[in-house]
């Protein structure tokens, strides 16, 4: 029997309608569910009862009633069958027969039921036969839930008073409402006949011969998907290639090159044209010789992002193939520099010149500098048909990765700068003499387009901003911005004077002036809108910066009354000239000198409280992006995928959902950038609180599978490394929250693949790095093993996934001191790699650590001198 605290789906409906009936109603509906007498006794005594019953239709009540004796042990077995309080069937009929007997009005129709249900009653005498069939018992459920409507209509029709009644005869007549039940009694009889028939029918040959045939027609229908599917492949390979056509080309800049070209001055850059290095090197008729990669350095502000798009332009009127990245900064976090490499995939078979503007930006925060830099040399060594102009301010550590030493070269130069080696290269400085002549085109090309400057600035005048520019076109650019602000040729004149030396110099003016000017509401508002522009992950709109600026810690829902009233002109007020808005209204720094400057601490700029910390500014994002996340309006949204549908599927305001876009991307990122978790008590507080509720592991599965934008093991790794200084209650919650997350994903995979497919043994590493980080030494191993075994039966000892897999797990064998197991582990896959597998270097280098910490000294040191000579070859 079912226990009372599981209820059916019978009592369920039973319950429903019980609780739309008063008090009085409800407590004569649950008499009638009384499971106090079997289904003959009652009856028994109903027929009984009904000898004295005083109304006209006794008599055919007790007609009625007598079949329905007949089926009393099969309703018995029923009552069995479904386990519920009170037998599915006949509790209610228990009802209708007590409402016959007690009510004066309307029992002509409930007799019309009772005797309906005695000809389709006829039906369930099979029931011991199909009541294991799933279309029976759907059945048998909707007749039940029609005998359940029709008791509680009983019920409310004899309870309510004269008037109340004849209202009812007149809109909804109760004999009316009554016929449509029966109607669908019969319906559903009708339903048990066809599924008996069926049952019937496949024990018999008729049943053999359908069968037979249905599986003619399935093969058939086999045959016609199995082409389909080879015409639908063939469609998704048309679309695949379209697709990655579309990642070729977004991989490129253009829009940037444009936008950069337009703020060209006419007749500027043409120095570096006519130089014997930029000639050499973009001489096609003898690639061989050439060099291969011209290194165009420059310090902040000088125009070597101008000079990359005219460079491109130039390259281009000459008809050579050419294409042009742009590592950008200015939205606080630089292009991921893997994304250059697709361009090269264009130069197949022709001459190609690729130029790579801003190196030294896309570098910062990327955590395999090394790795791109070498790839691209060797990409250059590999490819003789490939030209590369890289721009970048000084640094060293770029200079370090370059093939050969070479010296620098102060411009003008006429020396061709090829040097004979494996990858001739040439380097460029961008000194402030070179670029005088430029500045100067770009201060009076300015000055002609204003009537103001025009009318008060003289040639002496303009020296002095070139002198005091230092080769900064930047500096330039933001001068005659302040120029151009003065009231009075007296003002004019005094910012001439007081013109500052220096971009540095330049935005503290800048500061100075904004503390000044603004009120304390604006000068918030500029604070916290360098802190986005700064910080964000990726550019933002003006809507999408407008909602950040409006969420207020602790809010359940968005207040209308904290959004800006004009956002775009009251940002402009607050933030020019530090900011700009381009076209497509995306918000961003003027310049990377900009984040630069705000986050150096000083003691004058910490007074106006215009001094940033990393630390302090991600914690202050991540915790706006997690509110928006606990917004009411967002918790119960199901993941779509892509999300850029969120946009119009949750809400009127699509502002809104554009920043919780951002938010569900990289909330965890700026978490992972606060600095130690301790230290931001209530970021983590909300960290703690979103992997708690349902939604989050749902809208992290969504990142992981679909946009690929991070591993769960990243995720997870970053998070775990972020609270590692936490301890207590604290500590305690968030490694439970981190192995609730791994234990889902590994639950979903179990669910929706075999227990050895790729995806199920990556969820398998993930719960084991889950251990690890919380120092379940035993557990992690256990895990790890099954994981390299998985890996090794799909695919080999040797494939890269498995030698993953081992590794961890090595790795944790150190960690318990079980360095003959770690050793056998290491040794294993030694055997099994080839002489010349670049892997087996780091086998090596591994089996060397583990000798070391092992005090085997000797064969550490022996094993890791035969890794540097091969290294060396």
């Amino acid at each position: 029997m079912q226990s009372q605290s599981q209820k059916s789906i019978w009592e369920e409906a039973r319950d429903r309608y019980g609780r739309s009936l008063t008090p009085s109603q409800q407590k004569r509906f649950e008499e009638a569910f009384t499971n106090a007498t079997s289904y003959s006794e009652f009856l028994t005594i109903t027929v009984s009862i009904s000898h004295t019953n005083p109304h006209s239709f006794s008599a055919r009540l007790k007609a009625a009633l007598k079949p329905l004796q007949e089926l009393a042990p099969i309703f018995d077995v029923i009552a069995n069958i479904n386990g519920t309080v009170g037998c599915s069937i006949w509790g209610p009929l228990k009802l209708i027969i007590q409402a016959s007997s007690n009510y004066s009005k309307g029992l002509e129709t409930v007799l019309d039921v009772v005797e309906a249900l005695n000809t389709n009653m006829e039906r369930f005498k099979i029931i011991e036969k199909i009541h294991q069939s799933p279309t029976a018992r759907s059945v048998l459920q909707k007749f039940y839930f029609d005998l359940i409507d029709f008791c509680a209509r009983c019920i409310k029709f004899g309870s309510c008073g004269k008037s109340r009644r004849a209202i009812c005869a007149i809109f909804k007549p109760f004999d009316v409402e009554v016929r449509e039940i029966i109607s669908r009694m019969n319906r559903h009889a009708s339903a048990i006949d066809h599924t008996a028939a069926a049952l019937e029918m496949q024990r018999s040959d008729a049943f053999r011969i359908i069968n037979e045939a249905h599986a003619a027609a399935n093969e058939r229908e086999r045959e016609h998907q199995s082409s389909f599917r080879k015409d639908q492949s063939a469609k998704d390979l048309v679309i695949q290639e379209k697709n990655i056509r579309l990642w070729l080309k977004s991989a490129g800049c253009e829009d940037e090159k444009r936008r950069r070209q337009r703020e060209r001055i006419e007749g500027t850059n043409s120095w570096f044209f006519a130089l014997s290095l930029f000639k050499d090197w973009s001489n096609t008729e003898i690639l061989s010789d050439n060099a291969r990669l011209l290194w165009v350095s420059g310090k902040p502000g000088s125009g070597k992002s101008i000079l990359a798009s005219s460079i491109v332009c130039y390259l281009q009127g000459l008809g050579i193939s050419t294409v042009y990245f742009f590592f950008d900064s200015k939205s606080g976090t630089p292009a991921n520099p893997i994304h250059f490499f697709p361009l090269l995939l264009f130069s197949a078979g022709e001459p190609l010149f690729c130029i790579i503007d801003a190196v030294d930006e896309g570098l910062e925060g990327y955590e395999d500098v090394d790795g791109f830099l070498s790839g691209v040399i060797d990409t250059l060594k590999g490819c003789n048909m490939l030209r590369i102009c890289a721009t970048s301010r000084p640094n060293p550590r770029l200079e370090k990765h370059l093939p050969l030493d070479f010296d620098d070269f102060e411009l003008p130069l006429d020396s061709i700068g090829a040097i004979e080696d494996v990858l001739p290269s040439s380097k460029v400085v961008i000194g402030e003499h070179q670029v005088s002549t430029d500045i100067t085109a770009y201060i009076k090309a300015r000055i002609r387009k204003s009537p103001k400057l025009r009318s008060c600035m003289a040639e002496s005048d303009i020296k002095k901003l070139c002198s005091r520019a230092q080769g900064m076109f930047l500096w330039a650019r933001y001068m005659t911005d302040e120029l151009e602000n003065a009231t009075t040729p007296n003002a004019l004149a005094a910012k001439l004077d007081q013109a500052p030396r220096g971009l540095n110099e330049m935005y503290r003016m800048i500061i100075n002036r904004l503390s000044e000017t603004l009120n304390n509401d604006q000068l918030y508002l500029c604070q916290n809108v360098l802190k986005w522009t700064t910080m964000a992950r990726c550019p933002l709109t003006v809507d999408q910066l407008t909602i950040a600026l409006a969420v207020q810690n602790g809010q359940k829902a968005l207040d209308p009354r904290d959004v800006l009233f004009n956002p775009r002109k009251e940002i402009l007020t607050a933030c020019a000239p530090l900011i700009e808005i381009l076209e497509h209204d995306t918000v961003r720094i003027a310049h990377l000198s900009v984040k630069e400057f705000l986050f150096e601490t000083t003691e004058e700029r910490r007074k106006k409280n215009f001094t940033f910390s990393s630390h302090e500014v991600n914690a202050e994002l991540g915790v706006t992006l997690l509110t928006l996340l606990a917004f009411d309006q967002f918790r119960t949204i199901r993941p779509v995928c892509p999300l850029e549908n969120l946009a119009v599927r949750t809400s009127d305001d699509s502002r809104t959902n554009r920043l919780l876009i951002y938010a569900l991307r990289y909330w965890y990122s700026h978490c992972i950038d606060s600095g130690a978790a301790e230290k931001a008590h209530a970021l983590l507080q909300l960290v703690l609180h979103y992997l708690a509720s349902d939604s989050s592991f749902m809208w992290l599965h969504t990142l992981v599978l679909h946009e690929r934008s991070a591993t769960w093991l990243y995720i997870e790794n970053k998070l775990a490394d972020w609270a590692r200084g936490l301890d207590g209650v604290l500590a305690e919650s968030f490694r439970g929250v981190i192995h609730r997350l791994a234990h889902r994903q590994l639950e979903w995979t179990n669910k929706n693949f075999c227990g050895t497919h790729q995806n199920t043994l990556e969820a398998m590493a993930i719960l084991a790095e889950t251990y690890r980080n919380q120092g379940q030494w035993n557990d992690a191993a256990a895990l790890q093993a099954k994981v390299m075994e998985g890996f090794t039966k799909l695919f080999g000892r040797t494939h890269p996934m498995t030698l993953r897999a081992t590794s961890r797990l090595t790795s944790t064998y150190r960690k318990q001191g079980q360095w003959d197991n770690a050793e056998i582990l290491q040794l294993q896959i030694l055997g099994d790699l080839e002489e010349t597998c670049r892997d087996r270097l780091q086998v090596m280098s591994s089996l060397a650590r583990i000798y070391q910490e092992n005090g085997r000294l000797h064969e550490a040191e022996q094993l890791q001198s035969e890794v540097v000579e091969t290294y060396k070859k």
